[in-house]
């Protein structure tokens, strides 16, 4: 049976919906399968800021998907930075130029970077969300989290990418927006999520009731 207590802090008191991923992050229409959890407006509140972080680094992605240069003109230019040009500033020094002998592109290109422990409060988050919805039999409050960056222009991560999501169940959301694969082990050992944002960025998180035996990558653009 569902829980219908807020997935991210357990209370059964005003209790309201989080989607998965937000509807800030699809151009209309939205789409009709939307997954949501319970969540206390406590908990929920206080997440528009950090959802409104997220989707702006993943729309700033290169090669990103007619969906995301929608959100990133229509959500992140008319929207976000007119509203504030204080975060446009802010924004501006987590911009940098990529070297193409790491980056494989024929020419340096201007890059969105976002703090680590932003994007994995994001990326934790939504797991914790999927894990509620797919797995309510799966006790995730004793788990680590660990996020990685999936540089799909480095060859050998299209490796790990291939390999990855071949082991894994795959929902799609919504075309050119949002997709996902996933697996867990019943046994309470961990899981395993891959997320692709706007057919361009790609992320991944490992959770375990063990120690990861990986150090963990910053997710960087």
């Amino acid at each position: 049976m569902r829980s219908k207590k807020c997935y991210l802090c357990g209370s059964s008191e005003n209790i309201t919906r989080d989607h998965l991923p937000p509807k800030s992050f699809f151009p209309p229409p939205l789409p009709k399968n939307l997954i949501t959890v319970p969540c206390c407006k406590s908990c929920h509140t206080p997440l528009s800021l950090e959802d409104e972080a997220f989707r702006l680094w993943v729309a700033a992605v290169k090669d990103k998907s007619k969906e995301g240069k929608w959100i990133w003109e229509k959500k992140v230019i008319d929207s976000s930075f007119r509203r504030s040009p204080k975060l446009q500033e802010n924004v501006m020094q987590f911009v940098k130029m990529m070297n193409p002998n790491i980056s494989g592109w024929s020419e340096p290109q201007l890059t969105l970077s976002l703090p680590p422990e932003r994007a994995e409060k994001f990326l934790f988050r939504i797991t914790k969300g999927f894990l509620t919805h797919l797995y309510p039999e799966y006790n995730f409050r004793k788990d680590t989290f660990k996020g990685y960056n999936i540089l799909r222009f480095v060859p050998r991560h299209n490796q790990i990418i291939s390999e990855l999501i071949d082991n894994c169940t795959h929902e799609l959301i919504s075309e050119g927006v949002f997709e996902f694969w996933h697996a867990i082990t019943m046994e309470n050992n961990g899981g395993c999520w891959v997320y692709r944002f706007y057919d361009s960025a790609w992320l991944a998180v490992f959770h375990s009731n063990e120690t990861f035996p990986v150090t963990n990558q910053s997710p960087d653009k």
